[in-house]
């Protein structure tokens, strides 16, 4: 992980729509959250919503779920903890999405501390001379540097393109009335031969 790329919380089950991971959404509920997505929860208002009823109601951290409150009686429904569970499968499973929960918030806390501790990042623009190659496909020579003119009659074309290894962008300005015919197929008109390459004198 490099201090510029957030860690990515990678669910041991479920779908990618349906994860929370954010701290401020799921309230610490941990144990909720793995129990919503371990029956298939697709829906993230849905678990969201169930992490804002266990903080609301001050449930236990370790809570799962709510018991349905039962019609026409005063029980309005307790929270089951994950102790209670009974199938020892099913709490492994449970505690397997917690830990890669714990694991992925400790990695992002010290990711944070990273970006505080870090020199802030500045922009440079640069601009450097550059050869361009360009080879087009056309009837004639004047057709070819009207295939490399610009869309809006400018005497330069921009072409942007995204660089990932340093992270900025790169604008190549092309100007199709500075171009050397390098090589071409066409008998009507001859190229010049490539420069001559001396090797050095000797010492």
């Amino acid at each position: 992980m490099t201090t510029n790329s957030a860690p990515v919380f990678k669910a041991p089950f479920g779908g990618a729509g349906c994860q929370v991971s954010d701290p401020r959404e799921h309230k610490g509920y941990h144990y909720v959250v793995a129990w919503c997505i371990g029956l298939g929860a697709t829906s993230r208002d849905y678990v969201i919503g169930q992490c804002n009823q266990a903080a609301k109601e001050d449930a236990p951290v370790n809570a799962i779920y709510k018991t349905r409150a039962a019609p026409h009686e005063e029980d309005k429904g307790t929270w089951v903890v994950f102790d209670e569970i009974a199938r020892p499968e099913n709490k492994e499973r449970i505690e397997q999405y917690v830990q890669a929960m714990v694991d992925y918030e400790r990695r992002l806390a010290e990711w944070r501390q990273a970006q505080k501790n870090h020199p802030p990042l500045h922009s440079y623009t640069l601009t450097f001379p550059a050869t361009v190659t360009v080879t087009v496909r056309a009837v004639s020579l004047k057709a070819a540097a009207v295939a490399l003119a610009p869309v809006d009659g400018q005497q330069h074309h921009e072409v942007k393109q995204v660089v990932p290894a340093f992270g900025g962008t790169m604008r190549l300005l092309l100007d199709r009335t500075a171009a050397d015919l390098v090589a071409t197929d066409d008998p009507e008109h001859k190229a010049p031969p490539a420069p001559e390459r001396r090797m050095p004198l000797g010492t």
